[in-house]
């Protein structure tokens, strides 16, 4: 029983570093080259930026969903008109697709 409780306290720990590395990491956004800021506009017209790194084949940009938090995403497929801005420049506006 305590060795239950022990591994319990233990995975509450774990899981409560990884959300807070995730969420941190999501806050302060690094900007490795190849790097690009997508801009999402959710229903109430509120804008939101999020870093992500751009994976470029046949003359197309894709970007990968395989990273927690993924509110960007979501709001992309409710409206997938985003802004998309490289190394601080002007953003010019594309149709996301999925």
């Amino acid at each position: 029983m305590k060795a239950l409780k022990i591994l319990g306290i233990a995975l509450v720990v774990y899981v409560a570093i990884v959300v807070l590395f995730e969420s941190l990491l999501g806050y302060f956004q690094p900007e490795p080259p190849g790097s690009l800021t997508i801009t999402t506009t959710d229903e109430d017209g509120n804008t939101y930026d999020r870093v992500l790194t751009e994976l470029a084949s046949d003359g197309k940009v894709y970007v990968a969903v395989n990273h927690w938090p993924r509110a960007w995403y979501r709001r992309t497929l409710v409206n997938p008109n985003v802004q998309v801005s490289r190394g601080g420049g002007p953003g010019q506006g594309h149709t996301a697709v999925s």
